[in-house]
């Protein structure tokens, strides 16, 4: 949806609501995907926890990129990220 000269700016050009000129970035999307694949998940709170956990990390990396929990019960502090 942008064209060859807005993908190299990294920008498109608009207005804001007040009619003012402004530059926004381009659109990206971060997913977080949970599995029960490394470790048993006890709840549906459980899973929003991971899921909040891993957006956050997704959001920390510039583009759009997905990551998937591939941490056991006992790391805290890992994600692989698939795709970027």
């Amino acid at each position: 949806f942008y064209t060859p000269q807005e993908i190299k700016r990294g920008y498109i050009l608009g207005h804001t609501r007040q009619g003012d000129k402004a530059e926004f970035p381009l659109v990206t999307i971060s997913i977080a995907v949970v599995t029960n694949m490394c470790h048993t998940l006890e709840s549906h709170i459980q899973v929003g926890e991971i899921a909040a956990e891993l957006k956050e990390y997704a959001k920390s990396i510039e583009g759009s990129v997905y990551v998937v929990d591939q941490r056991r019960a006992s790391e805290k502090d890992s994600a692989e990220i698939v795709d970027k």
